[in-house]
């Protein structure tokens, strides 16, 4: 990657690193209410079938792979 691209990729998986790790410091004990059938719902599904490691490991690598295509 050229400087400029690699510089801006390095600062967003820095903020993605240190986003999750404040989500992962705020959450509650209580699960949150979502309405059946909406987007919210279908993201706790994929988040639960894939895991938070998994998702912490798909979107680093959406964000590595979409630097090829800035």
């Amino acid at each position: 990657l050229p400087v400029d691209r690699a510089i801006r990729l390095l600062v967003a998986i820095g903020r993605m690193v240190v986003g999750w790790v404040l989500e992962e410091q705020a959450e509650g004990s209580i699960p949150p209410s979502v309405e059946p059938g909406s987007l919210a719902e279908a993201a706790l599904k994929v988040m639960a079938e894939i895991g938070e490691e998994g998702a912490f490991v798909s979107g680093l690598r959406m964000l590595i792979a979409g630097a090829d295509q800035d």
